[in-house]
């Protein structure tokens, strides 16, 4: 039987969650704490911001870790703005991560492109665009 509060989420979804937790609690273990529902608020997040910092120095998935603590703050009852420290390190680690580039514009689009630019007589700009913003 599924309690209410995970009626939405899939059984794969569930299974992930729950192992990143524990994998999440582990690092924590191996870090020198062992963390329980009866800890203060303040002492989970200050050991779960070192475990984020643990895992970017290893080299570890984000989504790993962001699924881990989402699971340590369901399981321990914490809404996310007691765990403070523990999301500001993973935004940190997110801003670290390379941005991702836009989605090219299609073939097509940058035909028309070129042929606005060229019926405007800006044959200068549509040679530079045709050319891949490469300046020659």
């Amino acid at each position: 039987m599924v309690r209410l509060r995970s009626a939405g989420l899939s059984r794969t979804y569930r299974r992930n969650l729950r192992e990143a937790g524990f994998w999440l609690l582990a690092l924590v273990q191996r870090l020198g704490k062992t963390l329980t529902r009866d800890d203060p608020p303040h002492v989970v997040d200050r050991w779960l911001e070192r475990a984020v910092d643990a895992a970017y120095q290893d080299g570890e998935k984000l989504y790993l870790v962001n699924l881990g603590i989402v699971a340590i703050q369901r399981t321990f009852k914490l809404s996310a703005p007691l765990l403070r420290g523990a999301w500001a390190a993973v935004r940190g680690w997110k801003s670290l991560l390379p941005s991702r580039s836009r989605v090219p514009i299609t073939k097509y689009r940058l035909e028309c492109l070129i042929l606005r630019a060229l019926s405007r007589g800006w044959s200068e700009e549509a040679s530079y665009v045709a050319d891949g913003g490469q300046q020659l």
